[in-house]
């Protein structure tokens, strides 16, 4: 079950409606948020989460980059003698 907590509130936070309908393009405008306050140990535990989550797409970024490692070397030449 997700846990949902309230930020308290910022001292400033500007929104813009994105022009007519909301969806940005030319109407749209700015939005600049300042001073968040969130506890610490709720930062500490987004930023665990995050590291979690970056896990996974290092791994596929690394695959990745190996495959193409692999193909300049073929398509180079380095495995014919």
């Amino acid at each position: 079950m997700p846990v949902t907590r309230r930020l308290k509130k910022p001292e400033e936070f500007k929104l813009g409606t994105g022009g007519e309908g909301g969806t940005g393009g030319e109407g749209s405008s700015e939005v600049i948020v300042k001073n968040i306050r969130m506890e610490f140990w709720s930062l500490v535990f987004f930023m665990v989460k995050f590291v979690i989550a970056s896990i996974p797409a290092a791994f596929i970024l690394f695959c990745i980059g190996g495959l193409v490692f692999l193909l300049f070397r073929i398509l180079v030449g380095f495995y014919s003698n």
